[in-house]
């Protein structure tokens, strides 16, 4: 991930994280709670710019599925 108020907010145990992002911490931690081992790391954007344009590009609506 590289929002760092989000891994701060699922890394700790402080329950005073910005209200705005509690259904998405509430959601990865109810998804993590599946696995018997989950490691979060925040990675900034710039070293992770293959994932940022799947993202902004898929937020376009673009699809990646080769139908060839």
């Amino acid at each position: 991930m590289d929002s760092e108020l989000v891994y701060k907010g699922v890394t700790s145990n402080d329950k005073k994280a910005d209200w705005r992002l509690s259904p998405v911490l509430a959601d990865i931690r109810s998804i993590a709670a599946l696995f018997v081992n989950v490691k979060f790391y925040c990675v900034k954007r710039k070293a992770n710019m293959v994932a940022d344009w799947v993202a902004t590009r898929s937020r376009m609506g673009m699809s990646f599925v080769d139908l060839s």
